[in-house]
């Protein structure tokens, strides 16, 4: 074998395998390089980190998801769900809400919008109070049930808020055990309730400030397969 040939067979080798045949060390690999996905995936079973990475299942490959990618929120839930609910219940307990805590700690629907809680009164029914919610100023709410039901309201008050489906199904609960279902099966007839107006227009505020406060604090997570 002429020296020709062993120059061309020694060209040919890995860079490594030179160095290791020179005595050097070959150069580690730098951290910006990556690594094949099976190697990859195998190491982020075994980190800390595999909480905030998931595999979907595809047909040939398996993608990793950063978990920056991923909503907050829904990281919230997976990682934090018994301080989560901790914090929950110490919020609710601070605006005296005992009653809808579960309801609160529940994902809430992502179709879930700001809107308003109303409270109105009608002289055929004394006493009492019909709570609702709707997209927008309450007026033309009432005005339809007024038309549907063929009866006069008076709203009491309205309230703006964030998360208004959450905000009247926690209100509801709250105050459950005053609750009235009327004889006549009318538009909104299962949401009237006979309580003072003071009381009612406390739980109401109160369940509004609880909800803000929860989502300030980023304690208020979403279902997003709705």
């Amino acid at each position: 074998m002429t020296e020709k040939d062993i120059s061309n067979i020694i060209y040919k080798l890995p860079d490594d395998l030179l160095k290791m045949i020179r005595g050097e060390k070959p150069e580690k690999l730098e951290k910006s390089e990556k690594l094949e996905k099976p190697e990859k995936l195998e190491k982020l079973e075994k980190s800390s980190l595999t909480k905030t990475y998931t595999k979907t299942p595809e047909a040939s490959n398996s993608t990793i998801i950063d978990s920056q990618k991923i909503p907050l929120q829904k990281l919230v839930i997976i990682k934090e769900k018994p301080l989560r609910e901790q914090k929950i219940k110490q919020i609710c307990k601070e605006f005296g809400l005992e009653n809808c805590i579960r309801k609160i700690s529940t994902p809430i629907s992502i179709k879930d919008e700001d809107g308003f809680i109303y409270a109105y009164y009608t002289k055929s029914y004394p006493g009492m109070y019909k709570v609702g919610r709707s997209k927008y100023l309450p007026t033309r709410r009432i005005h339809n049930q007024e038309k549907s039901n063929k009866e006069s309201y008076t709203n009491q008050e309205s309230f703006k808020c964030s998360y208004n489906r959450l905000v009247e199904a926690c209100i509801h609960i709250e105050i459950k055990d005053f609750r009235v279902k009327l004889d006549k099966k009318q538009d909104g007839y299962t949401e009237w309730f006979r309580i003072e107006w003071g009381p009612l227009r406390k739980v109401i505020r109160n369940v509004i400030n609880a909800v803000m406060q929860l989502l300030l604090q980023g304690l208020i997570v979403f279902n997003y397969t709705d």
